[in-house]
């Protein structure tokens, strides 16, 4: 059995945008932080914000879009040998650990495949 075991789950990400558009719905688009302000992640991006600002008048549109989107997260898991691993079960719903121990996706310790009784390739 694993040492630490975080059931499946679907989490709400908030993603928060300012916008600078023209006519053409072509423009510019910088993430915000939690305080709104910009988050640049290269000098590039922070000359792009700095052009938008100062041409403010170029633009049909400017503003801030938020969008929320669910995603799921898979169980996750720290084995015997202290490695955590998610448990996705990529392998007709088993996943192998680095050590070479195999968990199902409720995080029950399983015998490899090579040990089942049947061979699931010869299924398909």
């Amino acid at each position: 059995m694993l040492k630490v075991y975080t059931p499946h789950h679907t989490e709400e990400i908030v993603e928060k945008t300012l916008e600078y558009l023209h006519d053409d719905d072509c423009g510019y688009s910088f993430d915000l932080g939690a305080d709104d302000t910009p988050i640049f992640s290269c000098q590039a991006a922070r000359d792009s914000y700095k052009y938008c600002e100062e041409n403010r008048e170029k633009f049909s549109w400017i503003g801030k879009k938020v969008r929320t989107r669910r995603v799921k997260v898979p169980a996750m898991g720290v084995c015997q040998c202290g490695c955590e691993l998610p448990l996705i079960g990529g392998y007709y719903g088993a996943t192998e650990c680095n050590c070479g121990l195999w968990y199902n996706t409720m995080g029950q310790e399983i015998l490899p495949p090579e040990m089942w009784e049947e061979r699931l390739e010869d299924w398909e």
